[in-house]
């Protein structure tokens, strides 16, 4: 098994901030962002409305969930996403393992609108991840 990447545990926060490129696919517009690490998100991706905005991702419909706080309606949006290396390398292309025919490329992915930079289960799922509590770090294993 090789590493291909690794970050600490966040000190005051508990928590994995993973870097990611996000890629409008129309455009190709580009932004690296440090994401949530969040097994308790079901999408794929969450990224906050400012970061939509810049990137001008393809809205492509509305959602509901249940939270926490109750029902919530969100704005869905078409994307690229890469979790990225220090260098800005690509690691890991994250793809779409949902059954839409409206969907060119299994490298487009749907992205929810939310509050904060969040890397969803229906991700993390397809990576292989290793947690070592010892040291406060996670790591993605190929």
């Amino acid at each position: 098994m090789n590493i291909l990447g690794g970050w600490k545990l966040d000190p005051q926060l508990q928590i994995y901030r993973i870097p990611v490129r996000i890629s409008n696919p129309e455009t190709k517009v580009t932004l690296v962002k440090y994401c949530i690490f969040d097994t308790g998100f079901t999408g794929y991706f969450g990224l906050d409305k400012e970061s939509i905005k810049l990137l001008n991702l393809p809205k492509i419909g509305r959602g509901k969930g249940v939270t926490v706080s109750g029902l919530i309606e969100y704005d869905n949006y078409n994307g690229i996403v890469e979790i990225v290396d220090q260098e800005q390398r690509a690691i890991i292309k994250i793809l779409n393992k949902t059954k839409q025919e409206e969907i060119k490329s299994v490298e487009i992915i749907p992205i929810q609108e939310f509050g904060i930079p969040i890397i969803g289960i229906k991700s993390i799922s397809q990576i292989s991840w290793l947690i070592l509590s010892e040291r406060e770090a996670i790591f993605i294993l190929k």
